[in-house]
């Protein structure tokens, strides 16, 4: 066989082989970029609220889907080392606020890095600021958050539910009187008979 029928043979095995071996490339790329765009789009439209189910599911996909992504990785691991810190003391609202705005910028970051990865050219200053939260929605946060710990603090007998008991005005009434002629009866003498016991009255 000549050279030129070689190539040719060569060309008719490898052709559809390097087809395929391209096109399952490509599908692989394309997998791994939706399912990071899918965790980045979570994280996204739940930055304003950061206690939803959703936000915590997505936070613990990063390692899976950012797997290799250098900048990602360490951008989650400073914010991941937020939460581990501990949370600031309640009584403190200097504290509370320092921690806050802290957690804010590493979130931050974090979102930066992986739209840049994706090739999104979202700068830090809109990812923090440009987020729509209701005030109620984070008063309701707070409160269920509260709600929760309360509940928490009562079953596990740290904390008693306080009770302050108001008896009606007609029933405190009620109760006086009770009271006064019970008083009124005790000390009135009796009278003994022959033939029974008398409070004051005529023998029977």
């Amino acid at each position: 066989m000549t050279v030129q029928a070689w190539l040719t043979l060569v060309a008719i095995i490898c052709g559809p082989l390097s087809v395929f071996l391209l096109t399952r490339w490509r599908d692989k790329v394309r997998d791994q970029r939706g399912r990071r765009l899918h965790v980045f789009r979570e994280l996204m439209l739940t930055r304003g609220s950061r206690l939803s189910q959703r936000h915590v599911e997505a936070l613990n996909a990063i390692d899976v889907e950012y797997y290799g992504d250098r900048k990602v990785s360490e951008a989650w691991k400073l914010y991941f080392d937020q939460f581990c810190q501990g949370r600031p003391n309640p009584m403190n609202p200097g504290e509370v606020a320092m921690w806050g705005q802290k957690g804010d910028d590493l979130l931050a970051d974090l979102l930066y890095a992986m739209a840049q990865a994706l090739g999104y050219h979202f700068d830090k200053v809109t990812i923090k600021r440009n987020v729509y939260t209701p005030v109620a929605h984070g008063q309701l946060e707070e409160d269920l958050n509260a709600i929760r710990k309360g509940f928490v603090e009562v079953l596990s007998g740290t904390k008693r539910i306080p009770m302050d008991v108001d008896f009606a005005d007609d029933f405190k009434d009620f109760l006086a009187n009770a009271v006064k002629q019970a008083e009124v009866a005790k000390n009135q003498p009796s009278q003994i008979t022959g033939s029974g016991v008398s409070t004051g009255g005529r023998p029977a």
